[in-house]
């Protein structure tokens, strides 16, 4: 794991190399909003930021994607 501020917000699925499905996106959007609550789309985003920032494509693009998940709403999926 990183030592950025934002790896500490919620930590990327460990396998890197690994299709992270939907099922995955919604256990990572689900500990969001139980940790974050309405905070859950900033903590993402600062998780999105970090990894555009570090070059992180892969993974940049999975948190970008359950950001956008979480701007429609905390039940939808």
């Amino acid at each position: 794991m990183s030592h950025d501020p934002a790896s500490r917000l919620l930590p990327f699925p460990a396998n890197r190399n690994a299709d992270h499905g939907e099922s995955v996106k919604q256990r990572m959007k689900d500990d969001a909003i139980l940790l974050y609550g309405s905070n859950a789309p900033t903590a993402v985003a600062c998780c999105a930021l970090a990894a555009w920032c570090e070059d992180k494509k892969d993974e940049y693009k999975f948190w970008s994607e359950i950001f956008l998940q979480l701007q429609d709403g905390p039940g939808d999926a």
